[in-house]
Formats: structure tokens, sequence, C-alpha cells
């Protein structure tokens, strides 16, 4: 999330690399074991090609380590489901997600 870091874009993806891939892996593979869901929210996967590795190494490491994943649109109108539904396709397209990647609540 862009809240991390609001200086700028690049202190935002900056802030994301400064994480140690030990560490995601560590709070992910918790986060799985507790059975948490992790949230693919409308303004994180709203991506510039040259950002994508940045940002889709926070949710690969999350998807590796067994985390489940729900849609977050933000979208208040059916007008604006048409402008999140392109993004969320890629970013599912992108992480390899499949019907058993999906969060259900229990």
């Amino acid at each position: 999330c862009s809240l991390i870091n609001l200086k700028s874009r690049e202190d935002y993806l900056e802030s994301l690399n400064l994480i140690p891939q030990k560490e995601l892996e560590r709070l992910f593979t918790e986060d799985a074991k507790k059975g948490l869901g992790i949230e693919l929210n409308f303004g994180d996967m709203s991506f510039k090609d040259d950002e994508k590795d940045t940002i889709l190494r926070i949710f690969k490491t999350a998807k590796n380590c067994g985390c489940k994943f729900y849609l977050g649109s933000d979208a208040h109108s059916r007008a604006d489901m048409e402008i999140v539904f392109p993004v969320f396709e890629r970013a599912i397209d992108l992480l390899g997600l499949k019907e058993c990647d999906k969060f259900i609540i229990k």
C-alpha cells in the first residue's frame, strides 16, 4: 500500500525495495498460517510497466508463502467497475492467481 511512504511514488517504490526478501517471507508465512487475506487494491495494481517487478515481488512472495487474496476495488459506482476490471484482470494474470488462491472467510 502506498501509505507506507507518501512522499513520492519513487520513495514509495524505494521503500518496497528496502524490505528484505527474507523478512517478506517471514511475515507472509505467518499471515498464511493465521489465515489472513491479502488485499489486491486498485491503487496498488495500477502500476506502470517499469514498476512491475517491484510491486509484484510483494504479492508473488505472499502467494508463494501460501497467502490467499481478495479484491479491494474502491469502486463506488457501476461506472467505476468498468475502470477497475481490466486492472484486476491484469494483476490476476501477472500473479497467476487461480480460484484456489481466493481468500474465503471461514
